[in-house]
């Protein structure tokens, strides 16, 4: 999967049809992989679909919650997010023996 083909995947996922937002999808790709590799040492390849998932989750997450103000508390990732997260790292723990 390229670049291009998880930008539309993401912008599919979130309904976005206009262009306005493009550039702050594409920035909020590369940060949700790197996210990944900071907070559990995971590099994304796109090979798995829990990968896409993971990647599309958070860059929801951030851009659903990307105001400064809110009427609730948004600095954590979703449960669902968290629960994706521990899968690809002990899978990548699994690889790496």
């Amino acid at each position: 999967m390229n670049n291009q083909d998880i930008f539309n995947l993401v912008k599919q996922y979130l309904r976005i049809d206009f262009k306005e937002d493009d550039l702050m999808l594409s920035s909020l790709i590369l940060f949700a992989e790197e996210y990944l590799e900071n907070a559990i040492g995971y590099k994304v390849t796109y090979e798995k679909e829990l990968e896409k998932l993971a990647v599309t989750l958070l860059v929801s997450h951030f851009y659903d919650n990307r105001g400064i103000i809110s009427d609730r508390i948004v600095y954590q990732v979703p449960r669902s997010i968290e629960s994706i997260l521990r899968q690809l790292e002990y899978s990548a723990g699994e690889e790496d023996e």
